[in-house]
């Protein structure tokens, strides 16, 4: 039996056009290299995987980047949201992430800090081994069937 720690909540991440075709190539380098991921695999997996600090850090340079740049901090308008399945804890992790970011007056949310990690998320033999290891630790859940749903 799940304790209420474990159960999942659903959680939408915003994305620019330029993030979902990181995203896309992560999951595209992941399945290259033999790890079945799907995407929301990655992102649930990137954000289990990343320390507090590297999100931190990821999201700092972000911001930075908007800080230095004249007009819009992005040249899209967001294109998409990625429905993610996540544990409270992982809830718990991105919000103690805001909360740090909002004491050095820096505005985030939640898909701001998956963006930052999007960006700077490692590639190739790096990321494989991570989410080989991943998978052991979490396994996938199969996807419900979706055709008796209305």
């Amino acid at each position: 039996m799940r304790s209420p720690s474990d159960a999942l909540v659903q959680v939408n991440f915003s994305l620019y056009p330029g993030d979902v075709k990181r995203l896309e190539s992560l999951v595209g380098e992941l399945r290259k290299k033999g790890v079945a991921v799907r995407r929301g695999t990655v992102l649930r997996g990137l954000i289990e995987l990343t320390s507090a600090t590297d999100m931190f850090a990821a999201a700092m340079l972000q911001h930075i980047d908007y800080k230095s740049k004249a007009g819009p901090r992005e040249s899209d308008y967001q294109s998409s949201f990625a429905a993610v399945d996540l544990p409270q804890r992982l809830i718990d992790k991105l919000e103690g992430v805001i909360e740090v970011l909002a004491a050095k007056e820096v505005a985030a949310n939640r898909s701001s800090i998956v963006r930052a990690m999007l960006r700077s998320a490692p590639a190739g033999a790096q990321l494989a081994l991570a989410f080989r290891q991943y998978l052991v630790d979490h396994p996938r859940k199969p996807r419900s069937d979706r055709t008796h749903r209305k």
